[in-house]
């Protein structure tokens, strides 16, 4: 059997300073395992073990991962997708509405003082920007009371508009 160590040979301590006593301490406490180790072999064990030793500094585990940074990201970006996905609401806020429902179908179009922003529509065709370049030439007020006095002629239901009127919402 080859012997890693010489039996005659004393191991030396290292040369090197250390600025960290815990390095110096790692560095003392490995020294003395190879001795074990070392007049063991020169004993005669077949399988010499050195038991591990109960010096904290020397068998550290590494640092485990800190969770509390993942779970932080992952509140962040929940509130993020929570903030992102009642923008649409925050919107409609700022703009009135005119809802209209009939069997034949619903439409809501989303609107102010200006120009006609959106709509949602389940059943009806409604073509958007052709119908903005209408309001914009008539006035977004003359033409939701023309589309109220189409839809109540042309379908079964009828129609309500929604102003927003400083924080408050105001049905007509």
């Amino acid at each position: 059997m080859f012997n890693v160590f010489k039996a005659n040979r004393e191991i030396s301590k290292p040369k090197t300073e250390f600025k960290d006593e815990s390095t110096v301490n790692k560095t003392q406490s490995i020294f003395q395992r190879i001795e074990e180790y070392s007049k063991k072999i020169e004993q005669g064990a077949s399988n010499p073990t050195v038991l591990p030793n109960n010096d904290p500094n020397l068998d550290q585990e590494k640092p485990k991962p800190n969770n509390k940074l993942g779970i932080i990201i992952g509140i962040i970006s929940f509130i993020i997708l929570m903030l992102a996905s009642f923008i649409p609401e925050i919107m409609e806020n700022e703009q009135n509405l005119l809802v209209c429902e009939s069997l034949e179908g619903d439409i809501t179009i989303y609107y102010d003082e200006e120009t006609l922003i959106r709509y949602t529509a389940n059943g009806i065709i409604y073509n958007l920007e052709d119908q903005r370049i209408i309001a914009e030439d008539i006035g977004v007020e003359n033409y939701i009371y023309a589309f109220i006095e189409w839809f109540n002629e042309n379908t079964s239901g009828n129609c309500i508009i929604i102003e927003r009127v400083i924080d408050e919402w105001k049905t007509k």
